[in-house]
């Protein structure tokens, strides 16, 4: 691993960095290791981030975008990330705290592209984000020709572990990545992921062809989170139980087929909770879907039931709970709201978990409201 740069390597940026971080999100200082993340960007040097879920990845890509913006060098930051749900939920974080954000993905209408383009190409998106198929697949030239055009500053590959064979989520997409060396030689390239062992480091390094990256790797342990482990029995009495135990609190429930999401919303409606359905065969008519997503949701404190795929997302400010009817391959995930009570229904057991302190008060009195998501709902 090599060792980040000494505070007087750091110095010059981090009053750009300090101003932009409390002006756009309120922050007063770095977490582990986001200093070192960002001056690496900022200095041009391809890095390799490993930071714990609820570490501050993100911000690691997003601040040096609004550095570069503030000292007025033009250019554009392109961010990868595998799934439509975290682009959208990060742009829309980023829109509401006043930054230029845009994504380009399917669920945009041509003119809606169109009007993304057209920002890129004048100047006024300062973050890009895309589906490493759009960037790197077939059709992909002419964002390619756009964005050279436009000046790309550095490209952050969220999610980066997708790219290795010996990660636990590899997507063969992602192997594309390293061409884009070719389009974009004196672009530094910038691997995030919370979940990354030594091998899939070296994996990443080598297919993104990052040029003596700087390696930051944070630790990992996790004080706040706690695993109880249950044998599993009836679906429904468990799961109305724990739901008994969290009253008035939002949670989410995760399914491995868009069948049992539907049906499963069905029933809990039939208890008596508010419960709606939320997976990728939804029509968005008039919005519904995108209103059912895990940010639409959250807003009026309705959890989605939704396919297991979508663990992938971040769990919204006010969500309580979640439960997954199947097994997971991982509960690396974000957490914005101190303590959330996790229970895993598989085959064998039934594992609830604690995050943080429990909240005092509740946002929402009413009923508790529950979400239904499918594997491939992203």
């Amino acid at each position: 691993m090599r060792p980040p740069g000494g505070d007087t390597q750091l110095a010059p940026y981090d009053r750009l960095l300090a101003e932009a971080l409390h002006r756009v999100w309120g922050f007063s200082d770095f977490r582990p290791l986001q200093r070192e993340a960002m001056h690496a960007i900022l200095d041009a040097r391809d890095s390799v981030v490993v930071l714990p879920t609820g570490g501050g990845k993100s911000l690691c890509f997003q601040a040096p975008a609004l550095v570069l913006h503030v000292r007025e060098k033009e250019g554009i930051a392109l961010v990868i990330s595998p799934l439509i749900s975290l682009m959208k939920d990060q742009v829309d974080g980023l829109r509401v705290d006043g930054v230029a954000a845009s994504y380009l993905n399917s669920t945009l209408q041509p003119h809606e592209r169109d009007q993304v383009l057209a920002s890129v190409r004048e100047h006024r998106c300062r973050l890009l984000y895309v589906s490493p198929e759009r960037i790197a697949g077939e059709g992909s030239q002419g964002l390619r020709r756009t964005l050279q055009q436009a000046g790309l500053r550095f490209i952050a590959i969220d999610e980066a572990h997708c790219i290795s064979q010996w990660g636990h989520d590899f997507r063969p997409e992602y192997r594309q990545l390293g061409r884009l060396r070719a389009d974009f030689p004196g672009v530094s390239f910038h691997a995030f992921t919370a979940t990354a062992t030594e091998r899939v480091r070296r994996d990443i390094v080598s297919e993104l062809r990052l040029h003596e990256p700087m390696v930051l790797v944070g630790s990992f342990d996790r004080p706040n989170l706690t695993y109880r482990v249950l044998r599993r029995g009836n679906l429904h009495r468990q799961l109305t139980d724990v739901l008994a135990r969290h009253e008035h609190e939002a949670g989410i429930v995760y399914c491995p087929s868009r069948r049992e999401v539907e049906a499963l919303a069905d029933w809990l409606r039939e208890e008596g909770h508010r419960a709606v359905p939320y997976h990728a065969g939804l029509a968005d008519e008039g919005g519904a879907r995108s209103r059912r997503s895990p940010t639409g949701c959250a807003k009026k404190g309705i959890a989605p039931c939704r396919t297991t795929r979508a663990w992938r997302t971040r769990c919204e400010a006010g969500t309580r709970n979640c439960f997954s009817t199947s097994r997971w391959t991982s509960l690396s995930r974000r957490w914005r709201s101190g303590w959330a009570s996790i229970a895993r229904m598989s085959g064998s057991s039934c594992m609830p978990a604690r995050l943080g302190p429990p909240s005092t008060t509740s946002r929402n009195r009413a009923a508790p409201a529950v979400t239904v998501f499918p594997p491939s709902a992203f």
